[in-house]
């Protein structure tokens, strides 16, 4: 059983929270935020699915959508980095106002997962215990040109946009300041300032394996945990075998979060 509630964080951010029914003590709470041109879903419904493996878990699951997307292709004029950025220090702020919440955690995809980053080093103070980084960017410009095109930051040359970016799925127009946006946040040097219990996945074919090595020996905490999933790529499928990886990633996360939001970490130590 679950209570399903679909919201408007500081009337802008659209989101749905799913908390269990049928628990009467205070339960953990995980937020996700999800990558670029996605929705609070992710891609092969990958947060869905997590969130109903930590339900089953009596685990609540606020899921958001970042404010300044379209379903038409164009992103808002306004849509930055830093107004990524600030959605998710909104979602945590109102996270740590609900009644009948005991600890927090944070996952991320891709983008996400680098504002998942930057949110949880500005927000100290909150309730966050622990945080999950999937397929996470760790250079904002170099994954982004990986990721969709560099020809774009060649037409920032030429005029002030609006400029047309290879998404594969759709066809998207992206803005100046969210291009020079990119340039504004170090996360390799972010991972060195925070001291959260960390859990990164990604898959072996995909470019971000390499940022959760980097990520895993430069985090602060003693207790993290890394998986890199052999064949599948950033949204962790391998097309050869038409094989989905997405249960492995949510059994795991699953556990992830029944262990540090729950505050079992002295009795797994080992999972390390």
């Amino acid at each position: 059983m679950r209570t399903t509630k679909n919201l408007k964080i500081s009337n802008k951010i659209s989101a749905i929270i799913e908390t269990p029914s049928n628990k009467n003590s205070p339960t953990p709470l995980v937020i996700f935020f999800h990558g670029f041109g996605t929705q609070k879903n992710e891609f092969g419904n990958l947060f869905k699915i997590i969130s109903e493996y930590l339900l089953k878990n009596s685990i609540a699951s606020l899921r958001i959508n970042f404010n300044g997307y379209s379903s038409d292709g164009y992103f808002s004029p306004n849509l930055s980095i830093h107004s990524l950025l600030d959605d998710a220090n909104e979602t945590i702020s109102y996270a740590s106002t609900l009644n009948n919440i005991s600890t927090i955690g944070i996952c991320g995809f891709s983008l996400g997962a680098g504002i998942a980053l930057l949110a949880t080093n500005r927000n100290t103070s909150a309730n966050v215990k622990s945080i999950a980084l999937l397929s996470p960017s760790g250079d904002l410009v170099d994954d982004f040109a990986k990721s969709h095109t560099n020809q774009c930051f060649l037409e920032m040359k030429e005029h002030s946009g609006p400029y047309h970016i290879n998404m594969r799925w759709k066809k998207a127009y992206i803005y100046r300041e969210f291009l020079e946006s990119l340039n504004c946040y170090n996360i390799k040097n972010e991972i060195k300032k925070n001291h959260l219990p960390m859990l990164l996945i990604a898959g072996s074919e995909d470019y971000t394996a390499e940022h959760v090595d980097y990520f895993y020996n430069h985090a602060l905490s003693t207790y993290k945990h890394k998986k890199i999933i052999y064949n599948a790529n950033h949204i962790f499928n391998d097309h050869k075998k038409n094989i989905s990886y997405i249960p492995n990633v949510a059994e795991t996360t699953k556990k992830w979060f029944e262990n540090t939001l729950y505050l079992r970490i002295e009795n797994d130590k080992n999972s390390n």
